[in-house]
């Protein structure tokens, strides 16, 4: 898991000043790209580069905004290929430890990494999230390790990797929801070429507190932040959506047939907040864990999970957004 201390101190302000509208920090700002050859610096990220790429044309492509890199491997040759600031580096981080890709599709702009003995993952990598959270998954551990036996609805699958991640530690069974057509048919993908699509169930389904038709906003630069229209009040001037088929959380737990879920995972851009608030306490309370990433305060998540009987912690809290989780106490 990622703690403060282990980021320099002018990291965490300029996150900070961003979070408060002071400064421009996203991945694409010249102020955050200078951050990020920071950090490969002060972590020595630079060094296992000379492995796969020249750190020094690598380095300067990222700070002038090229997001272009040459990357080698055994049995390839070199190979230009088009990463967002952020992929390019957790690239480095997941390679760093020892997750090295087994191919590279430049046609495609994908790495193929092995996130488990005989768990391949195709990650796009080019204005996507796909590293980031295999960063998250697999080296900050956000989501624990050990799933031994565990039954699991995974809200918000993504492109399958938290279900593959789920089943490779042990996960008796995901049923995994996911309304965007282009993350689903990646999931699809990434979960039939694995040795688990007997023990994952992929839902094309959003999930909310009621059950119907919605739109779904696309963020066509950040597919993992595509989002139900109605949680935002009105929908957005311009940006595209498709009409989805939306589940109740209810009726999600009612077709698992499971009397009791070890697990949910929440990662649903907003739609956690009418799940957790507005679902009936006795179907909530069916749930032994909740790991959710909030998008907004985490108070209300915390007063309603307490108040049915939950302990809860921050395992990653940027202000805007975080990680909760949430174990159901014995007397509740």
């Amino acid at each position: 898991m990622s703690h403060p201390e282990n980021v320099p101190r002018i990291l965490r302000w300029l996150n900070k000043a961003a979070q408060k509208g002071w400064i421009r920090f996203d991945q694409y700002s010249p102020l955050k790209r200078l951050a990020i050859v920071f950090y490969i610096v002060w972590k020595g990220l630079w060094r296992p580069m000379w492995r796969v790429t020249h750190p020094w044309k690598a380095l300067w492509a990222l700070l002038t905004g090229k997001d272009t890199y040459r990357l080698s491997l055994p049995g390839y040759a070199p190979q230009p290929l088009q990463m967002s600031p952020l992929n390019f580096l957790n690239f480095l981080r997941l390679y760093e430890a020892g997750y090295t890709p087994v191919a590279i599709d430049a046609e495609k702009n994908v790495l193929i990494i092995e996130m488990a003995p005989g768990v391949r993952y195709t990650a796009h990598v080019a204005d996507t999230a796909d590293l980031v959270h295999l960063k998250e998954l697999l080296l900050e551990q956000e989501y624990g390790v050990s799933f031994r036996g565990y039954r699991i609805l995974d809200v918000g699958g993504y492109r399958g990797d938290t279900a593959l991640f789920f089943c490779a530690h042990g996960a008796e069974k995901v049923i995994v929801a996911e309304p965007a057509p282009d993350n689903y048919a990646l999931a699809r993908q990434n979960i039939q070429q694995s040795p688990y699509q007997d023990r994952i169930e992929l839902l094309r389904v959003g999930i909310a507190d009621k059950s119907g038709t919605l739109s779904l906003r696309f963020d066509l630069r950040h597919p993992h932040v595509h989002s139900l229209d109605h949680l935002h009040g009105s929908p957005s001037e311009g940006a595209p959506t498709v009409s989805v088929e939306v589940w109740s959380f209810q009726q999600l737990v009612e077709h698992s047939g499971w009397p009791e879920i070890d697990l949910v995972k929440l990662d649903c851009e907003g739609a956690e907040y009418p799940i957790l608030l507005n679902t009936s306490p006795e179907v909530l309370k069916r749930v032994r864990r909740w790991a959710i990433e909030y998008h907004g305060s985490p108070t209300p998540l915390q007063d309603r999970l307490r108040e049915l009987g939950y302990a809860v912690r921050l395992v990653r809290d940027r202000g805007a957004f975080g990680i909760l989780h949430a174990e159901r106490q014995q007397s509740a």
